[in-house]
């Protein structure tokens, strides 16, 4: 779904800034899609394994997508089928842990994740009721454990200054990648 963001030209400026200096040292990461463009044969791909990086292996173009499908031999000579195979990406994917510290030390950072989260509640609520989701999934378990266990995470948003909503909302954006 696509939403204006109404994070201030400020902190998106900021929050650029802060991750172009860890992008600029060459970290990457996969992510599917085509923000990692054509896949060709010399791909650095993390999702490409030792046994899929052999002479015999095959790369296959898969219709409609800028991913690779990889043929290959596994270690017992049965022929096997990766599908998933993008290029990886300069790009920063943090950890639980990482994303709590990243978020502690900078507000613009906090901006962004803020915004996030609202558009991710708009975004179930509304494929919820255009019945696009499953109705046995609860989307909203691990926000909704945050609410009844009050977390140190969202004690932490709440001393820097953020409201009890806010901090709900921060502490949830740190439970997932």
């Amino acid at each position: 779904m696509i939403f204006p963001s109404k994070i201030p030209n400020k902190d998106i400026v900021r929050f650029s800034q802060e991750e172009s200096i860890i992008i600029s040292t060459g970290v990457t990461n996969g992510r599917a899609g085509a923000t990692s463009g054509v896949v060709n044969s010399d791909t650095n791909s993390h999702s490409m394994s030792a046994c899929t990086r052999k002479d015999s292996t095959q790369m296959v173009s898969r219709p409609k997508s800028v991913g690779m499908s990889v043929v290959y031999e596994d270690a017992n000579g049965t022929v096997k089928e990766y599908k998933s195979v993008y290029n990886d990406i300069r790009m920063n994917c943090l950890d639980t842990e990482m994303k709590k510290l990243y978020s502690y030390a900078s507000s613009s950072t906090r901006q962004v994740l803020l915004r996030e989260m609202l558009t991710r509640i708009q975004s179930i609520v509304i494929a919820k009721t255009l019945g696009m989701l499953e109705d046995d999934s609860d989307h909203f378990s691990s926000l909704n454990s945050i609410i009844e266990n009050k977390t140190d995470v969202m004690k932490k948003f709440k001393d820097l200054g953020h409201s009890l909503f806010e901090s709900i909302l921060l502490a949830w954006a740190c439970t997932g990648r």
